[in-house]
Formats: C-alpha cells, structure tokens, sequence
C-alpha cells in the first residue's frame, strides 16, 4: 500500500539490498501485528524488540549451541542472491552456467531436506501434533 503511494518508485532508484531490507522488516512488523492478541500488545511488543536499553544479545547468543549457529549463517546465506551471482560466475569462465547452477541447487535442496528429515527423527519434538488426534 505504501508502495502505491510512490514509495516504490523511490524503491526502484535505491539499491536491491535495500529493497530487501525493507521486505524483511515489512514482513517482520506484519507478523507481529499478526500474532498479537490486541493493537496494545502488538505495539508494546515491537516497543520491546526496539528496546535498546536491556540489551540481551548476549544473553540470547550464550544460548545457542553450534548447530543452531550454523543454521542461522546458512539461512543468512542462503537469503542473499547466491544462486544467480554462482551462475553468472560459472558463465563467465564457461563451465555450464545455469545447467551446473541448477544441479547443484537441486542437490542442495536434497541435502537440506535429508539434513531436517534427520534432526526430526532424532529428536524427541514432533511437529505433527495433528497425528495425535
């Protein structure tokens, strides 16, 4: 809607990574609107997350183990144009290009599936609280 307004020709003039930052906090700000029970507690929750003075990065990040830390990094990643700068790198030189892109995102994707199939069934956490019923 702000887009609408003319927001998005000013989008469109300033750099992608922008663009992306702005879908990112969009999409942020709308889940918690989203989630929230009332108008009040959707603003004193965004209040908290832009809270600066309780800072408890450091408290958050103690909690992480090393897979959760990985994940994260790969997520961050995976996030960014990654595939399309490997195509255009591969073209250059000549080896393939976007067939050799391709594969090896198809074989990513197995991969990670593989990797989530494997940390549910050796975990006691069973998402599908569905089958319960």
């Amino acid at each position: 809607m702000i887009e609408r307004v003319g927001f998005g020709k000013i989008l469109d003039r300033l750099p992608k990574f922008i663009g992306h930052i702005y879908t990112l906090l969009i999409v942020l700000f709308g889940w918690v609107f989203f989630r929230a029970d009332t108008l009040g507690g959707a603003v004193k929750y965004l209040g908290e997350m832009f809270n600066f003075a309780n800072f408890g990065i450091t408290n958050a990040l103690s909690q992480l183990d090393n897979l959760q830390s990985l994940t994260i990094f790969i997520g961050i990643i995976a996030c960014m144009p990654v595939v399309k700068y490997l195509a255009k790198l591969l073209k250059s030189r000549g080896e393939g290009g976007e067939a050799t892109v391709n594969v090896l995102s198809t074989a990513a994707t197995a991969a990670m599936f593989c990797f989530a199939i494997i940390c549910l069934t050796g975990s006691d956490y069973n998402p599908f609280i569905y089958f319960r019923f």
